[in-house]
């Protein structure tokens, strides 16, 4: 995990210019730490949005973060979610009303929107398709992640670049982009103590530049993110970044976040974390495994370990799949078989399986006997040829990428540098599923440089021991959380 190093090696096109803006940063930067008025003055902008969904949280760590007063222009004031246990870790009897005075509170007795969670829905039917149809190997990818990732670039960027951003997005301006993630963002937080998904998000910027204030503001209120300055290209700038997304994510990346290295030119970071965390509703009993053969796409196989339980369900049969889900604590995940002959790449263009899957009246009652492999898997897919194809093709392109809402182009002119432009984006992800639940990480960055009835007795078989899709839900209807094509369950 060296993008970090990757991407600010790449801020060096010319070691001379480089080492002549330094010594301006040096000579200036007593001046500009008196009183910034944001404006910008930087080589280069390092833009990471990155999306982390974990799991099994310790309930005395909840929501641990760091302290960062040193640090902190500002931070967001998060949600106070009614915690279900006491501190004995006992179920309050009192939760529920507690839990409805909170949802009055932060307007989520009121409908969502729907033709804003479509436009969501939409986008990660889309994306899902490209990034996870081809090769043979697994791949797990967060459409929230990216979503909010594109999100925040929006609010980072202007003309032909922003424009292209809320095109493939499908608002018609950024108010109603700020407006609709703003509700999507609280409806989906949840941290009970028990359950969890839960959100967070910063802005990094480096101390010894100046940047507008107008975006930050924004950030802080429609994404909830806190703003941090620190002395970029230092250890004590790389730990505390580390330390935030660490705290956000339990250190469950901290192989990732270990390798974090700024730059003295990296002039700004941006990370959206999302934590989830779903045990089931009904646990698999471990004395109930088995060991069972998985057939590959190829035709080869692998010995994986099988949970088994046999209950009344529901199920979508399509004409190229079977679909059956599993209830957490917090939502549903479903698991899509595709049928003999039928690869997961013809399923992930399958109209039908978008337009179905979350329309409940396409269900039926079943009795279903679940053998489900545990599996604990990771992919890192790279972006940029999705976005492009998204039609995002302004903010990679040199003399088109648009900066100009958060970096005072008049300042880097003066400088001798050129604006940024974005030249990485990737992200890695990580699904595990076991007998007590499941548990993901994805990691989304972008990277801008300078230059009910009762069931028939039918039973049907989810024997997923073929390749096959499975999907976190979230409590907005047609949002999923994660996708992902599992081809080998015994895959690290």
């Amino acid at each position: 995990m060296k993008r970090y190093k990757r991407a600010n090696d790449a801020l060096h096109p010319d070691r001379a210019l480089v080492e002549d803006t330094i010594e301006k940063m040096e000579r200036g930067r007593g001046k500009r730490r008196q009183g910034l008025k944001w404006g910008l003055s930087a080589a280069a902008v390092v833009l990471a949005a990155a999306l982390i969904v974990g799991l099994w949280p310790r309930v005395e760590q909840r929501g641990a973060v760091v302290s960062l007063g040193a640090f902190a222009i500002s931070e967001p004031s998060y949600p106070a979610y009614p915690q279900r246990i006491n501190a004995a870790h006992m179920e309050r009897e009192d939760y529920f009303s507690e839990y409805r005075t909170y949802r009055e509170e932060w307007g989520l007795t009121e409908d969502f929107d729907q033709a804003f969670a479509g436009k969501v829905g939409d986008f990660s039917a889309q994306t899902s398709r490209i990034l996870l149809s081809g090769g043979t190997e697994n791949r797990i990818y967060s459409p929230v992640s990216f979503w909010i990732a594109l999100g925040m670039l929006a609010e980072t960027t202007g003309g032909e670049s922003r424009e292209q951003i809320l095109e493939t997005l499908g608002v018609e301006d950024l108010e109603s982009l700020r407006t609709g993630t703003q509700a999507l963002w609280r409806r989906l937080y949840r941290d009970d103590g028990i359950t969890a998904t839960r959100l967070a998000s910063s802005i990094w910027i480096n101390s010894g530049f100046t940047y507008f204030e107008e975006p930050l503001d924004t950030l802080a209120d429609c994404y909830y993110a806190g703003s941090y300055a620190v002395d970029m290209g230092t250890a004590e700038a790389d730990q505390a970044i580390a330390d935030w997304l660490d705290a956000q994510t339990e250190n469950l990346l901290q192989e990732s976040t270990s390798a974090i290295e700024t730059d003295r030119l990296t002039a700004l970071r941006l990370y959206s974390t999302i934590y989830y965390y779903g045990g089931w509703s009904a646990e698999f009993n471990p004395s109930q495994n088995t060991e069972d053969v998985f057939t590959r796409a190829d035709g080869s196989e692998v010995t994986a370990t099988f949970m088994h339980k046999t209950q009344d369900g529901r199920v979508l049969l399509g004409d190229t799949f079977t679909a059956g889900y599993l209830n957490t604590k917090n939502t549903s995940v479903y698991f899509v078989l595709p049928d003999e002959g039928v690869t997961v790449d013809q399923v992930l263009a399958d109209s039908a399986l978008w337009e179905s899957l979350f329309d409940g009246a396409r269900w039926e009652n079943r009795k279903v006997e679940w053998s489900l492999p545990k599996f604990d898997v990771q992919s890192d897919l790279e972006l940029q040829e999705t976005m492009e194809a998204l039609g995002i093709t302004g903010v990679f392109q040199e003399g088109k990428a648009d900066f100009s809402p958060l970096i005072d182009g008049g300042a880097l002119a003066e400088q001798g540098l050129t604006p940024p432009v974005l030249n990485e984006a990737h992200q890695a992800a990580r699904l595990q599923v076991d007998e007590e639940g499941i548990r993901a990480v994805a990691y989304t960055e972008l990277v801008a440089d300078a230059s009910a009835a009762e069931p028939p007795e039918e039973i049907v078989e989810m024997d997923l021991d073929r390749p096959f899709l499975v999907v976190i839900d979230s409590p907005v209807e047609g949002v999923p959380l994660f996708v992902g094509v599992i081809h080998d369950p015994t895959a690290a």
